[in-house]
């Protein structure tokens, strides 16, 4: 009957209340159809099917990532949030991670322990994505271009980081001189992982580099 399975070696059923969730990286009726992989456990399988794609064709989901992975580590240590400089962000966010999420994990877990309970900055995190260059990255491979979602999101960025500075941090003018509203505002800073977002003392550089903190 349904949810009952009859072992090997006895004629008795077992009657069992389970769900299994499988997940692969290959495209599995392809391999179905090469005779790679078994027709009837597939179908079996396939009872709701997600698609998720890689981290690098939905970037608006790495600063709720990157917060994730840094309130777990220091909750695990023992230690207070510290935070993450403007420009370590963009260089995660310009990155292509072809170890997909699980890369990003690393390279977080990685940053953390070198910076020693200070904000994360460039010089903290792995060489391949400390030497990402913003910038350069809505261009693609050879003078081409990013997907436009991509460069897009890279300039979002950028250009709220350079509002609140114009207005030394001050969400409500920031949003009147952008044209949109407060709460329109506040969901883009917390899609950028920028709501604590605040400039730094005169002096103390570019403020784009100012201390974004997870609390």
């Amino acid at each position: 009957g349904l949810g009952c399975f009859g072992p090997l070696g006895t004629n008795q059923s077992v009657r069992v209340d389970v769900r299994i969730v499988s997940a692969t990286h290959r495209d599995l009726r392809e391999r179905v159809k090469r005779g790679l992989f078994r027709e009837d456990l597939y179908y079996r399988l396939k009872v709701l099917s997600l698609d998720v794609p890689p981290l690098r064709e939905r970037r608006g989901d790495l600063p709720l990532l990157a917060e994730h992975f840094l309130k777990h580590f220091r909750g695990a240590a023992g230690a207070a949030e510290s935070g993450i400089t403007a420009r370590a962000m963009a260089a995660l966010a310009a990155y292509g991670y072809p170890g997909n999420v699980r890369e990003l994990e690393h390279a977080l877990q990685h940053a953390g322990v070198l910076a020693r309970g200070r904000p994360i900055d460039l010089e903290h995190l792995p060489q391949e994505i400390a030497g990402t260059n913003p910038t350069a990255a809505a261009q693609g491979e050879a003078g081409g271009l990013q997907p436009l979602p991509q460069a897009l999101l890279l300039f979002e960025r950028e250009y709220l980081l350079r509002a609140l500075q114009q207005v030394n941090g001050k969400r409500t003018r920031a949003a009147q001189m952008l044209g949109i509203s407060r709460k329109n505002l506040w969901q883009k800073l917390r899609r950028h992982g920028l709501l604590d977002y605040s400039p730094e003392a005169p002096g103390d550089g570019d403020a784009a580099n100012a201390a974004i903190s997870h609390s």
